[in-house]
């Protein structure tokens, strides 16, 4: 059970999260139009590191866990990613 949710936390988890973290970051900023699309190869690096982040604290993690530092490569993985995003918006945001 642990290595299926682990897949799908990986395969499923982290680009809706990259999603959702980007364009809603990106909408609270009205001065341009974020294109979402095409990733950088930054942000593509930072997903697949928030995918295998998620994968290995689910593997890990045991589900009545009352301990945070299992969830310890997820959390390093978007703290991450979010500073890549933040800069790739920002650097549109210049280019515009």
């Amino acid at each position: 059970m642990a290595l299926e949710q682990a897949v799908i936390a990986a395969l499923v988890g982290a680009p809706v999260y990259d999603w959702v973290l980007v364009n809603g970051a990106a909408a609270k900023m009205t001065s341009f139009d974020y294109e979402y699309w095409p990733f950088t190869k930054r942000r593509k690096a930072s997903v697949a590191l928030v995918s295998l982040g998620a994968f290995f604290t689910f593997l890990i993690i045991d589900p009545p866990e009352d301990r945070l530092w299992p969830m310890l490569p997820v959390f390093v993985a978007m703290a991450v990613h979010a500073y890549v995003a933040i800069s790739d918006i920002f650097r549109q945001r210049r280019e515009s």
